[in-house]
């Protein structure tokens, strides 16, 4: 009898135990914060989405930025520091409060956004 209840108990407290790693074994908080919001270009009449990604951590290097699973192709990445626009986000690591803006192509709807770093891979969604 003693037996079956040292089983038991072993039992239940392996299941409690592995539920807790599980709970915890989740991805953490993103390095960096994602904003959309509409911009209206005015020299070609007409608005697109711009996105804004702010690092909230030091040493947060942005590797690539995927918009719509890639649907959303033409992306222009404003750099700090540097004038006019690139293809590619900045090739340094951003540190807190760093960011750099993208604008999309017209007529991109952004409902998605994938965030390659060197911290991991962080996905948002925004409202069509």
């Amino acid at each position: 009898m003693l037996n079956k209840k040292f089983i038991i108990k072993n039992i239940l407290l392996t299941f409690i135990v592995s539920l807790f790693i599980i709970g915890c074994g989740g991805k953490s908080k993103p390095p960096l914060d994602v904003k959309v919001k509409k911009e209206y270009n005015s020299y070609w009449d007409y608005y697109y989405d711009a996105i804004k990604i702010t690092s909230l951590e030091d040493n947060v290097l942005v590797k690539k930025v995927v918009v719509n699973n890639g649907n959303c192709k033409r992306l222009l990445f404003e750099n700090p520091g540097n004038p006019g626009f690139s293809k590619t986000p900045p090739q340094k690591p951003l540190n807190l409060g760093d960011n750099f803006s993208i604008r999309t192509n017209r007529g991109c709807n952004v409902i998605k956004i994938d965030v390659i770093t060197n911290k991991g891979d962080w996905s948002w969604k925004f409202n069509p």
